[in-house]
């Protein structure tokens, strides 16, 4: 993220995809889960997947300027206000630290694209394919992806934020980076979002 002057935006990525819970908040009834589901898709952005839908909700919670407002703007949008929090504060702190050991570092890193609210979609999913080489997976058949690691796994259901286009299998991408593994009687993958080889 340095060598490409947008010092922010790759540790605001590193946090958001190291964090333990995602920002969309999926508690509650079925009827509460698909009102949270309709605004989850509102923040999406066209459809670009989950970690830049989580990126683009975590600057739009943070542009919110007192805690009041940044917990009201999250009830309303049926986000997790503690990872939102955790973020914030992991992001704050390891800003400082940075900043206090290699404050060079630190300011020719951010030299490019000082404002993480500047971030395009691509220059996200570059630095999120940087972070996650080894999360990547190729479809097989349907729903199915095969890992790097010879694993084979579905998108988890919250993948929600793929637009209504890529909800039917055949219109699932052909490539997915993902934050993380999980196995019930099937491997799913979390935080999927598609991306195209170049």
């Amino acid at each position: 993220a340095c060598s490409e002057g947008c010092a922010s935006v790759g540790l605001i990525l590193a946090i958001l995809v190291q964090s333990a819970n995602s920002v969309f908040w999926s508690g509650g009834d079925t009827a509460q889960k698909e009102v949270a589901r309709a605004a989850h898709e509102e923040l999406s952005q066209d459809g670009e997947g989950d970690i830049i839908a989580w990126y683009y909700t975590f600057i739009r919670w943070q542009s919110e300027k007192r805690p009041d407002k940044r917990t009201k703007w999250a009830i309303d949008h049926y986000l997790n206000n503690k990872t939102l929090k955790i973020v914030h504060s992991s992001f704050l702190e390891m800003q400082k630290t940075i900043k206090s050991r290699g404050g060079m570092f630190w300011k020719k890193g951010d030299s490019k694209l000082p404002r993480p609210s500047d971030a395009s979609p691509a220059l996200i999913y570059r630095l999120t394919m940087r972070m996650m080489a080894s999360n990547i997976g190729l479809k097989l058949k349907g729903n199915q992806y095969l890992t790097f690691g010879g694993i084979e796994a579905d998108p988890k259901e919250e993948a929600q934020t793929w637009g209504p286009a890529r909800q039917d299998d055949d219109m699932h991408p052909r490539w997915v980076v993902f934050r993380s593994l999980f196995a019930t009687r099937t491997t799913y993958m979390t935080a999927v979002s598609p991306f195209e080889m170049e």
